[in-house]
């Protein structure tokens, strides 16, 4: 038992606690969020809600600027039931420091503080997306990230981890390789992190490289190319170069030019010189060549003259509403068109070009079809209209070109034709109806119903 003094006294002291108790309860103020301590990215926005009920007066001030009291613009307040906002509707790494949110309940000065921490976050500057560098130097991918906590940069090359090896060095975030080679070449992965106990982020960045080197040439190089007097013939070039290659064609020490009977299509990797032979002077050899800033590259292909391929022999075997089925076979007759046949290179016929078209057209506008010859082999020829007329002719094609075409044919498609619906007779009529009516009487005395 406690002596009657001290019982008294502990009586009091717990009396006035309560009161105490009562009137900070009622002189509340609270924050949300409520963390005190607020960690955020520049150019972010940001608010947070101060909540007094009852308050007389409530106001924002921060640390050693004073009050806050705009209502609009990057940094202001918005007064809200029981409480006040304070708004940041983008942060700048000035604006971090202390906060207080001060409010008068009953008489009685409350607060809530809150510090403010700003950091910059990752940027990768002006770090280009295509980086070029020359094969067999010494290069440095540049990622030119930054940011506020310290930033932390690895590397992937092609999706895998690039690991740091004698080539391969990472020096203040850039990847540094030494004596870069065409395998070097392609997609790198920046990847960026930053932390700290109070804020984390990463980002990644895709970067390009491209490997610089003089022409080369592609493996599948055609030295030979064969045409006739009266035809058409194509040469391609192929070389690979970065930057592109410039290519130009030569014949006899003299650079071709585009006229009627020379074209030239170039691309970065590509030239195709297509030529009308109108005589023999056509033939010989062409030197094709491809330049850029490292260097140049030539070949030479030898155009040779060939026989033109006959007009081979066919017939329409099958005629269907969209197609004809046609049979083809080789002619045994040279078609030298006043040449001497004995003194060109025989080509061997690779395939067949049919055309067709219906006989108001003119041919230029015929459908077209090619085919790879197929010794005992049908072709067929779809994308008919039923019941129509068709003028058809087919022409040889070899190494050297498409030659004449044959004698044109003229076929007909087969018209769709319905189904017939069977015509009965009486006899027949009488016995259907016979086991119609059946059928349904059976049907009734199932379901209890009598007729």
């Amino acid at each position: 038992m406690f002596p009657i003094g001290c019982t008294f006294a502990l009586s009091w002291i717990l009396l006035a606690g309560l009161i105490s108790g009562e009137q900070s309860a009622g002189a509340s103020i609270w924050l949300a969020p409520s963390n005190p301590t607020v960690a955020v990215f520049a150019n972010q926005s940001y608010f947070v809600s101060c909540k007094a009920p009852g308050a007389e007066k409530i106001v924002w001030t921060k640390t050693g600027e004073g009050d806050i009291t705009p209502t609009s613009g990057k940094i202001h307040v918005e007064e809200k039931e029981d409480g006040m906002d304070l708004v940041f509707e983008t942060i700048r790494k000035k604006n971090q420091g202390e906060y207080a949110c001060k409010a008068t309940v009953r008489g009685q000065e409350v607060e809530k503080k809150i510090n403010l921490t700003v950091f910059k976050p990752l940027s990768f500057g002006e770090t280009a997306e295509v980086q070029y560098a020359t094969e067999g130097s010494d290069f440095t991918i540049r990622c030119d990230v930054g940011g506020d906590p310290v930033v932390t940069a690895t590397w992937k090359v092609r999706g895998r981890s690039l690991r740091p090896s004698p080539r391969h060095k990472v020096i203040d975030n850039n990847l540094s390789i030494k004596e870069v080679t065409l395998d070097d070449g392609g997609l790198y992965v920046c990847r960026a992190t930053q932390s700290n106990p109070m804020i984390a982020d990463f980002r990644e960045m895709n970067i390009t490289l491209k490997i610089q080197h003089e022409p080369r040439w592609f493996k599948d190089h055609t030295k030979e190319a064969y045409g006739f007097i009266g035809g058409t013939v194509n040469m391609t070039c192929s070389a690979v170069a970065e930057p592109g290659a410039d290519f130009i064609w030569i014949k006899d020490n003299k650079t071709l030019q585009p006229s009627d009977d020379v074209q030239i299509f170039n691309s970065d990797h590509h030239s195709s010189l297509q030529l009308y032979i109108y005589d023999d002077s056509v033939f010989g050899d062409y030197e094709c060549r491809a330049t850029n800033m490292l260097g140049t590259m030539a070949r030479v292909i030898v155009l040779e003259q060939a026989t033109k391929p006959a007009a081979p022999t066919f017939k329409i075997k099958i005629t269907h509403p969209d197609s004809f089925v046609l049979e083809i076979e080789d002619s045994d007759v040279v078609s030298d068109r006043g040449q001497d046949a004995a003194a060109r290179n025989p080509m061997d016929v690779t395939g067949y070009v049919v055309q067709y078209k219906q006989p108001s057209l003119e041919w230029s506008r015929a459908q077209e079809r090619e085919f790879e010859r197929m010794p005992s082999q049908p072709y067929r020829v779809t994308g008919m209209q039923q019941d129509t007329s068709y003028e058809v002719r087919v022409a040889a094609r070899t190494a050297a070109g498409t030659g004449d075409f044959t004698d044109v044919q003229v076929e007909k498609t087969k018209k769709i034709v319905a189904a017939a619906v069977p015509v009965l007779n009486s006899a027949q009529q009488l016995v259907l109806c016979h086991s119609l009516l059946t059928l349904l009487i059976a049907a009734l005395a199932s379901a209890n119903i009598y007729i």
